[in-house]
């Protein structure tokens, strides 16, 4: 069992990571990985994020769950009140193991993403509208 985060920067954007593993092309994952034994989900995906990223979030909602030969992974829409890109505070064991080849930690800049009281929309969502809620705005 794992847990994703759609983990959106305390700027808007939306946070990947790009992996380089030796012998095969370079691959986007979302911010996340296993749950341990006797942990909650998003307890597993608040320490996920504190190894991979160094973020302190808020779990928003759980939004989709994907189930491919055996194996469950849950994805939760996540803010990041802070992270960081540096490697002395990153703390995973992947990091540990240059087998596990690179981790690097990659924003998108072409997202804007703004909380309103219903939920997370993006600016560039054609369909949205912000001004049917009375608490709106970017990073409220």
């Amino acid at each position: 069992m794992r847990v994703r985060a759609l983990l959106i920067t305390p700027d808007g954007g939306l946070m990947t990571i790009r992996r380089v593993r030796p012998g095969q092309d370079p691959y986007w994952v979302l911010p996340g990985g296993g749950v341990e034994n006797g942990e909650g989900l998003e307890a597993a995906l608040e320490r996920e994020l504190r190894e991979e990223v160094a973020a302190d979030a808020e779990i928003h909602s759980l939004i989709y769950i994907l189930e491919h030969g055996g194996d469950r992974q849950y994805f939760y829409l996540a803010r990041a009140r802070s992270w960081s890109a540096s490697a002395g505070d990153r703390s995973g064991p992947e990091f540990t193991d240059p087998t596990r080849g690179e981790y690097h930690l990659q924003r998108s800049w072409n997202s804007n993403w703004y909380w309103c009281r219903n939920g997370w929309y993006s600016s560039g969502n054609k369909h949205w509208n912000c001004s049917n809620h009375s608490r709106c705005g970017r990073d409220q």
